[in-house]
C-alpha cells in the first residue's frame, strides 16, 4: 500500500512538474516569437530607409546569346537506309530480338513493369493548416493542379499615387503590416509539398498573385518581389515610367535576358518577365541601392527533385530501323511536366543535361528500351540507343519550331514532333547514363552539340581525351552515324565541354 501511495505520489509530482516545464515553455516560445517579431520590425524599418533613398538609374546589359553562329537548317545524313517493308522483321518489346544463327536460343524478355493506366482524379491541393478565421478562399492553377491557399483581403494592397520610389516604399510598409505571414507559409509549404525548384517556385507565387492582383499589373509584381524576399531571395524590383520590373539574382546564365550587374553583388540580376504575351525591352530602370538584411539566397535554375505536379499522361509509341529490323517502342510522358517547361529560361547546359523525367515517363521509356540492349555489349547498346534518337523526331531548329532558342529537357523530347542537336544529346545521354551507367560528356562545338561516351573496353573510332580518359564521340544528329563517328566539319573543331 505504500509502494501504491508512493507510486501515485510521483505521478501527481510528475504531471505538475510536466504542468510547470510547459508553461515555461509557451512562455519561453511566445517571448521568442516577440523578440523574433521584433526583429523582422527593425529590418523592415532599415529596408524602408533604403528604399525611401535616392534610386539610381542602371542600364541593362543585352541578353548573352547562346549560339554565336546560327545552327544548319539541314544535318548532314551519314546514310539514308532505304529497304523495302518486306525484308525489315519488326519488333516491339513483347518480342526481344534473336541471336545470330549460331545460337538459336531465344533471349528470354527482362520482366517491363505494369504502369497503371488509369488515374486518380486529383482534388484541389491545399496546405496542411486549419482554415484561418475570417480568411477568403483563393484556387488557382498550377500546370493542370487545382491548388487551394486562404488569405486575408487586407494583403491586396494598391498603390497610392503616381509610380514612384515613395509609393513603392509605401506598398512595402503596408504589405509588411498586413497579415501576409499566412499565405507566405502555405507557399512555402507547398514548394515543399510539390518538391519545386526555385524557379517553380516563383511560377507558383505569380499564378497566386495573378489571383489577387488580377487587375493591378505592377501592384502584381511588387506582391511577387515582397515575398520573393520574405522568403530569403535575393531579388529587386525596378521601375521605368509606368511599369515595375522584376529582378532575381543567379549564379547560372540566363541566355538572351537582359540583365545588370548591381553593387557588392557578384551574381548577375536578371530582368524577368512573368506575362507569356510580353517581351522584355532593353532600356534603363531606376532601382535601389541596399538589400532586405535575410534575404541572400540567389535563384538556382537546376532541377535537384523533379517537380510533383498534375499527373496527366499521354501515349506515344515510336518506331525506327536498326540494322535491318524495326523496333517499335511505346512510352508515356506527362503533359503537365512539358507545359512546366515550356517558359522556362533558357539556361546552361549543364541544367538540362542534369534533369530527369517523371517517374511514370522514365519507368515507361527505360523498361520498354531494356529488352533490346540487356545482352548487347556496350558498343552496341549505346549503338542501338544512338539510333533510336537519331530517328525518333525529325530534325528542326528551335527557331523553326518555336521562333525562339529552346533546348528541351529530356521529357519535353517525348513530346515534340520535332529536335535539334542539343535536344538529341540531352536525351540520348540521360538514356546511356540511366540503361548503361557509363560516363557521358556533351561537347559543345559553334554551332552544334553533340556528346562523348567513356568506355571500359577499347572502342575504335573518334574521339577525345578528357581528364587522361577517351570519350568516344556520338552524335545523335548525324543520321544514320554509328558511335564513333564525328561530323566532317567538326573533326579539326575545338569542342567546350559540358560537365554536370
Amino acid at each position: 500500500m505504500k509502494n501504491f501511495y508512493l507510486l501515485i505520489s510521483i505521478l501527481i509530482f510528475s504531471q505538475l512538474h510536466y504542468s510547470f516545464a510547459q508553461d515555461d515553455y509557451l512562455k519561453w516560445l511566445q517571448k521568442e516569437q516577440e523578440k523574433y517579431q521584433k526583429y523582422i520590425d527593425e529590418q523592415d524599418k532599415k529596408f524602408l530607409d533604403f528604399l525611401r533613398k535616392e534610386w539610381k538609374e542602371v542600364g541593362l546589359e543585352k541578353g548573352l546569346p547562346s549560339f554565336n553562329t546560327p545552327k544548319p537548317v539541314e544535318p548532314p545524313k551519314f546514310f539514308e537506309e532505304e529497304k523495302k517493308r518486306e525484308e525489315i522483321k519488326v519488333l516491339r518489346p513483347s518480342e526481344p530480338e534473336k541471336k545470330t544463327k549460331l545460337n538459336e536460343e531465344k533471349v528470354p524478355p527482362e520482366k517491363v513493369e505494369k504502369i497503371p493506366s488509369d488515374e486518380k482524379e486529383q482534388k484541389p491541393r491545399a496546405v496542411e493548416s486549419e482554415k484561418l478565421s475570417n480568411a477568403l478562399t483563393l484556387e488557382f492553377d498550377f500546370y493542370g493542379a487545382s491548388l487551394k491557399c486562404f488569405y486575408n483581403d487586407k494583403i491586396k494592397i494598391k498603390l497610392k499615387g503616381k509610380l514612384s520610389k515613395e509609393t513603392i516604399a509605401n506598398f512595402w510598409e503596408d504589405l509588411s503590416s498586413s497579415n501576409y505571414k499566412d499565405i507566405l507559409q502555405q507557399a512555402i509549404s507547398l514548394k515543399s509539398q510539390m518538391h519545386l525548384n526555385d524557379w517553380g517556385y516563383l511560377i507558383l507565387i505569380n499564378n497566386l498573385a495573378e489571383k489577387i492582383y488580377s487587375d493591378l499589373p505592377n501592384e502584381k509584381i511588387l506582391f511577387i518581389w515582397f515575398l520573393l524576399v520574405k522568403s530569403g531571395y535575393l531579388a529587386r524590383v525596378g521601375y521605368y515610367e509606368d511599369r515595375v520590373t522584376l529582378l532575381i539574382a543567379t549564379d547560372n546564365v540566363l541566355y538572351e535576358t537582359p540583365y545588370l550587374f548591381l553593387k557588392n553583388h557578384t551574381s548577375r540580376f536578371y530582368r524577368i518577365t512573368l506575362d507569356e504575351k510580353s517581351k522584355i525591352e532593353i532600356g534603363k530602370i531606376y532601382t535601389y541601392d541596399g538589400e532586405y538584411p535575410t534575404s541572400t539566397k540567389v535563384f538556382d535554375f537546376y532541377l535537384r527533385d523533379y517537380p510533383l505536379i498534375e499527373d496527366k499522361y499521354e501515349s506515344k509509341t515510336i518506331s525506327f530501323i536498326y540494322n535491318k529490323k524495326e523496333y517499335v517502342i511505346p512510352f508515356e510522358y506527362n503533359i503537365s511536366a512539358v507545359k512546366f517547361f515550356e517558359r522556362y529560361p533558357k539556361t546552361e547546359y549543364p541544367v538540362y543535361f542534369s534533369a530527369g523525367m517523371s517517374e511514370k515517363a522514365k519507368t515507361s521509356l527505360l523498361n520498354n528500351l531494356k529488352p533490346y540492349i540487356k545482352d548487347k555489349s556496350e558498343y552496341e547498346a549505346v549503338n542501338f540507343l544512338l539510333h533510336f534518337v537519331q530517328k525518333m523526331t525529325d530534325y528542326k531548329t528551335d527557331f523553326e519550331q518555336f521562333g525562339r532558342e529552346k533546348p528541351l529537357f529530356p521529357e519535353e523530347s517525348l513530346f515534340y514532333k520535332f529536335s535539334d542537336c542539343e535536344d538529341r544529346s540531352i536525351l540520348f545521354s540521360f538514356l546511356v547514363k540511366n540503361l548503361t551507367g557509363l560516363e557521358v560528356i556533351g561537347l559543345k562545338f559553334p554551332n552544334h552539340v553533340a556528346v562523348a561516351v567513356k568506355f571500359n573496353q577499347n572502342v575504335e573510332g573518334d574521339y577525345i581525351n578528357y581528364k587522361g580518359s577517351k570519350y568516344l564521340i556520338c552524335d545523335p544528329t548525324y543520321f544514320g552515324a554509328d558511335a564513333g563517328i564525328c561530323m566532317p566539319a567538326f573533326k579539326n573543331v575545338e569542342a567546350k565541354i559540358i560537365e554536370w
